[in-house]
This record gives structure tokens, C-alpha cells and sequence, in this order.
């Protein structure tokens, strides 16, 4: 048997987040959504996702450390049932017709209780949103035990699924996720789910959480952010930069006068919409400008607003 932490290519002492990292990256390379119809590269993944099964787990690990050596993956059962004389195979009906039950059961002893659906998180930022990503997520499923295949007499007796009948691994998909996605939104992958005896596999369901922006909050396909200006700027106009999401830098004119609150809407620079071939295409950047007042005036600026005050009371003509 090789080495588990030689497998993946980590130290003995490696950390739990070591050894996920090292499990990630070769899962990836010998999935078999990858590599189809590549045998040695199914049986390199199978080998990586025992390898990891085990040491993920403190007290499988534990006990691999103390002996070397995990029994959970040997394909012993058959042989240890075939002499008996009724036969491994006659477990079979009985098999079925158990499964067939265990579906609507919630406290039959020897199965734990299972859920079909998996649901995971995925996290996208706006960039993401906007543009489009494929991406890989990583979870963990049920699947039928491969050593007991779920028979009861051989199950309880089973090391690799301690006679659940069932296995939990980790595996990935890579998945597309399309423009114009939304916070909450839920994509459903047929199939990838977990197994549950006497029903079909259930369904992988990515949910998707929207990450903050340091720059804009998300409404709808509109960006809203806003922009700070000084008083001088605002009472006399200016032009201040701004950058979309796509790094493209906007000149936006501020008029003189501009009030703290007032709405500037940059039509086409928001996010893109599903089917999107042009910038009519996207929302809006809704920019909300605040003016500052200033603090911790210096002598000639107090002289300066001193005069201004003056002129707004009309206490003395405005010559020019």
C-alpha cells in the first residue's frame, strides 16, 4: 500500500488546510470529468480521494500513524460471504426491498439519516458577476459504501463506512456561472447529490452569495456609490474620475452649486445584463455626492469664509 501523505505529496506533520490544499489540487487534475476514459487517471483520483479520506479525519488519521496501514479500502467482504452457502448474491433481494423502505424511514438502526440535496454556498464578487466566471467548488457527498455496497450482514461488519452502508467523500465540479447572477440565486446541478439508499441521487444546489464591494452596493443590475467633494468644489463645479467595474476610468462633471444627496446617474456603466451585447445593455452607476464640510480651519481660510458669511448676509456690496 503506498504512502498516504506520500499520495498527496505532503509531510507527515502536515496541517488539516495543507492537506486539503495538496487533496484540492490533485483532485482536479485526475477528475474523471477531466480525464475521460483515462483509467489510470480514475485510479490515481480514486487513490488521491482515499488518501485524503483518511487523513482528514483525526482518528483515521490517528490510527494510520500508529500502524501505517487503513483497511478501509480492501474489497474483503465478497470474499469473506462467498462460502457460505446460500451465496454473496442472495443478499440481493433482501438488499433492494431494505432500500426500498429506507427512503421514507427516519429511524431504521445501521443507516444514518440521509439527505438527498446538498447545498453549498458559492461566493462571487461583483467583477465576477459582471464578466461571468467558471469556477471550481469543492463539498462533500454521500455515495453508496464501494467496499459493503450497502448489504446489511456485510455492513455492520464494514470499516470503510463504519457500517452506515454509506461513504462520505469530497469531490468538485467545475461550473460555469453566467452574467447577471443575483444574491440568493440558486442553481441546481442534476445528480450530484447525495445517495440515498432505495431513492435516486439527489441534487447538488449552489446558492449564491454576492461579496461586498469596497466601491459599490448591488441593486438590481445598478451600481450605487458615492463620492465625496469639498466645499469650493461644489460650489464652483468640477471633474471628478470614477472606475467602473471593468477598470475604465470616467470623467464626471460635477455642476457648480452640486448639494449633498444629489443622484448623478452614469447610464450603460452598471452591471451587465443576462444576454448582454453592448452597454445599453447593463444597468446604471447611480453616484450620490456628499459635500464636506470643512474642519480645522487654518487663519486664511477662517478669513476667507469670514468674508463669504459677510456676502451671504448682505452686509457689505459684492464688488467684482
Amino acid at each position: 500500500m503506498k504512502d498516504f501523505y506520500e499520495i498527496l505529496g505532503v509531510p507527515r506533520d502536515a496541517s488539516d488546510e495543507v492537506i486539503k490544499k495538496a487533496y484540492r489540487k490533485l483532485a482536479k487534475k485526475y477528475h474523471p470529468d477531466k480525464n475521460p476514459g483515462n483509467k489510470k487517471a480514475e485510479e490515481k483520483f480514486k487513490e488521491v480521494t482515499t488518501a485524503y479520506d483518511v487523513l482528514k479525519d483525526p482518528h483515521k488519521r490517528s490510527s494510520y500513524n500508529l500502524s501505517g496501514q487503513y483497511s478501509g479500502n480492501k474489497n474483503s467482504f465478497k470474499d469473506t460471504y462467498a462460502d457460505m452457502p446460500f451465496g454473496f448474491d442472495s443478499f440481493a433481494g433482501f438488499r433492494d426491498d431494505f432500500f426500498e423502505n429506507l427512503f421514507n424511514a427516519t429511524n431504521i438502526k445501521g443507516f444514518p439519516k440521509l439527505i438527498l440535496d446538498i447545498k453549498k454556498e458559492v461566493f462571487l464578487t461583483l467583477e465576477e458577476i459582471d464578466t461571468g466566471i467558471e469556477k471550481d467548488v469543492f463539498y462533500e457527498k454521500r455515495i453508496l459504501c464501494p467496499d459493503c455496497r450497502g448489504i446489511l450482514p456485510v455492513m455492520n461488519n464494514c470499516s470503510n463506512c463504519d457500517g452506515e452502508g454509506v461513504k462520505l467523500v469530497a469531490t468538485y465540479i467545475s461550473q460555469k456561472f453566467d452574467i447577471g447572477l443575483y444574491d440568493s440565486k440558486e442553481i441546481i446541478i442534476t445528480g450530484k447529490g447525495n445517495f440515498v439508499p432505495g431513492a435516486k441521487i439527489g441534487n447538488l444546489i449552489l446558492i449564491i452569495r454576492v461579496k461586498d464591494h469596497p466601491n459599490f452596493a448591488k441593486k438590481g443590475y445598478d451600481l450605487i456609490t458615492s463620492k465625496t467633494i469639498t466645499f469650493p468644489e461644489a460650489a464652483l463645479g468640477t471633474i471628478i474620475e470614477l472606475e467602473n467595474l471593468r477598470k475604465q476610468k470616467l470623467n464626471v462633471k460635477i455642476k457648480e452649486g452640486i448639494q449633498t444627496g444629489t443622484q448623478l446617474v452614469l447610464h450603460g456603466q452598471g452591471l451587465a445584463k443576462p444576454n448582454d451585447h453592448g452597454a445599453r445593455d447593463r444597468g446604471d452607476i447611480v453616484l450620490i455626492i456628499a459635500v464636506e464640510t470643512p474642519t480645522n480651519l487654518i487663519k486664511e481660510e477662517k478669513e476667507l469664509y469670514l468674508k463669504l458669511k459677510e456676502i451671504y448676509n448682505n452686509k457689505i456690496p459684492i464688488t467684482s
